[in-house]
């Protein structure tokens, strides 16, 4: 998609700059799909997983810190709040997730 092309989204991230007007929403906004537009694996429901554990999920942020410290690149996606993706081998990625869980 167009829209999540890591030029496209940098493009418009500079030119919001010159338009104080914006709401912050929509700068939030742009800087989720910046940061999705790196990752090009299909995405996951956190929750979902943590179902399938029978665990409790912790907090996204230190989810996606602890992916990151294993050398993952983690970002949550625009259009599910309860959904990251992750570029590099899953099944590790759900076994360090599955070690998270309470």
């Amino acid at each position: 998609c167009e829209l999540t092309s890591g030029k496209v989204v940098e493009d418009m991230l500079t030119e919001v700059a010159r338009y104080p007007w914006i709401q912050r929403h929509s700068v939030k906004m742009l800087n989720v799909l910046a940061e999705e537009a790196g990752v090009k694996t299909p995405y996951i429901r956190v929750d979902k997983v943590y179902s399938r554990f029978k665990k409790n999920m912790p907090p996204f942020n230190q989810l996606t810190e602890i992916l990151q410290q294993h050398g993952f690149k983690v970002a949550r996606t625009h259009f599910d709040p309860r959904g990251i993706k992750v570029d590099g081998d899953l099944s590790e990625a759900f076994k360090i997730m599955n070690a998270l869980g309470r």
